[in-house]
């Protein structure tokens, strides 16, 4: 039997990561996530999940929102732990798309494809080619340490084949980094040397850039490509700054995410337009099998015991397993929504969860009904979406929110409402009280929160007599 582990799928179309068994395919967790998440990046411990939550359809479409977060998941309790923002007071920057974890763990790179300030794709640009940002989070403090830009270079013509246009880019000893440098227009994928030395920017029209992770300083760029690198495949000498082989004419258009085989033989790349995968051979330079896959596949991700590949697919619900004995299509996994960014984690069964019980005592009948029933909906949303995102994680531990609601009747006597919190708190067992309605009510609440010593949060807007009181139980989300 086959090596266990998990396979995170970051699922666009339905908007989450699944968690799947990578013996039987079966799905073992699930964490809901912003519109139309893209990639995704694991902690070298495997522990932690980095997923991009790009909010749009694809890069040169304007298509969704364009989102402004990094959702971290813990992958042992399937729940988002927090988040990392790409738009802030200090950086008003949209659009996430690739995220990369260092090799050596501590820092998270993440493109930005929207950073004139504003959700909107600038007019002024030709689509999918909009200027784009990497912005270096450190995982520590969780703060941006670094933003990278890539001056725009000036493209040239296509040279012969084997012929290099990588330009060696003279730097400065001792310099420090900027707080911006810029990076090409059109940047979608970056990868890593292995040894964190160097990180390669791929940018469709305007080619390759090699730069200093550290400084943000270009070292080398490769330019002759045909834009989109449709039906081309180009291996290129990292020592040298050379390339090394290039085989064309593959029957196909444009390629995406590719990955070469374990013994560098052959290498996988995904047609999206065709819906197959392709594999090459690099000894006799040519294609060797068509595998007819899904809808759109975009990336080859190669398996944890290097014995097969799975395909993802932007518009087939399934994972495709490709073995590399024969090559052919092993099995597919199903999923929920079609799978773009894949990623691989140690086998973790899933956990038990406890719950935290909420309670509020809410106007639903009554003068105050309307508002009431208001802010039941407001709870009832974040219940349903903090549950949907693996619940709340506390001291360790993650706990689904159970929320338990009593009509107050829009009563305003002192005594009334403090005999509704107290049976409310008995007969539920209530741990945490959240706001009320009208204000007397949240007055009273507080007083039966503080003889009880469980948390009482209100919302905005809260009276500020509440707070002049002193309890040590109370709080509000500002």
């Amino acid at each position: 039997m086959r090596d266990r582990y998990l396979i995170l799928l970051v699922e666009e179309s339905d908007n989450s990561l699944g968690f799947y068994d990578s013996q039987n395919g079966d799905e073992v967790g699930r964490v809901r996530l912003s519109l139309w998440p893209h990639e995704i990046a694991v902690s070298k411990d495997g522990n932690t999940a980095y997923v991009s939550n790009f909010g749009l359809r694809d890069y040169d479409l304007n298509l969704g929102f364009a989102g402004n977060a990094i959702s971290v998941i813990n992958i042992p309790d399937r729940v988002e732990t927090e988040r990392l923002y790409t738009c802030t007071s200090e950086y008003p920057y949209w659009g996430p798309h690739g995220v990369k974890v260092s090799p050596d763990g501590k820092h998270l790179y993440v493109n930005v494809e929207r950073v004139g300030g504003k959700r909107e794709r600038d007019p002024r640009t030709i689509a999918g080619q909009d200027p784009t940002k990497l912005l270096v989070f450190d995982l520590a403090t969780r703060m941006v340490v670094n933003q990278f830009d890539v001056p725009l270079p000036t493209l040239k013509p296509t040279v012969k084949r084997r012929e290099s246009m990588l330009m060696g880019v003279k730097t400065e000893v001792g310099d420090e980094p900027s707080s911006i440098f810029d990076v090409v227009q059109g940047s979608h994928n970056f990868v890593f040397s292995p040894d964190g030395a160097d990180l390669w920017i791929f940018s469709g029209r305007t080619g390759v850039t090699r730069m200093n992770p550290l400084t943000g300083q270009i070292t080398a760029r490769l330019l002759d490509f045909n834009g989109a690198v449709r039906s081309l495949i180009t291996l290129i000498d990292p020592k040298t700054l050379q390339v090394s082989q290039r085989i064309g004419n593959l029957g196909v258009t444009q390629l995406l995410y590719s990955k070469a085989t374990p013994d560098d033989r052959f290498v996988l790349a995904p047609a999206v337009w065709e819906g197959q995968v392709i594999v090459v051979d690099l000894v006799r330079e040519k294609v060797v099998r068509r595998v007819v896959t899904g809808i759109d596949p975009v990336q080859v991700m190669v398996a944890p015991d290097g014995e097969s590949a799975y395909v993802t697919h932007g518009r087939s619900r399934w994972l495709a397993e490709i073995e590399f004995a024969d090559f052919r299509e092993r099995r597919r996994i199903s999923s929920l929504g079609g799978p773009i960014g894949a990623a691989f984690a140690p086998w973790s069964a899933p956990r038990s969860r406890s719950t935290i019980t909420f309670g509020a005592c809410l106007p639903f009948t009554g003068e105050g009904a309307l508002e009431g029933r208001e802010i039941r909906l407001g709870y009832q949303h974040w219940q349903e979406r903090v549950n949907a995102a693996g619940g709340l994680f506390v001291d360790g531990c993650t706990h689904s929110v159970d929320i338990k609601y009593t009509d107050t009747a829009s009563v305003k006597d002192v005594s009334r409402l403090s005999e509704l919190a107290e049976q409310l708190i008995a007969d539920c067992r209530i741990q945490c009280l959240l706001g009320s309605y009208p204000e007397i009510a949240n007055l009273c609440v507080a007083e039966v929160a503080e003889r009880r010593r469980i948390p009482f949060v209100v919302g905005v807007g809260a009276d500020e007599e509440l707070f002049r009181r002193n309890h040590r139980f109370v709080s509000a989300i500002v």
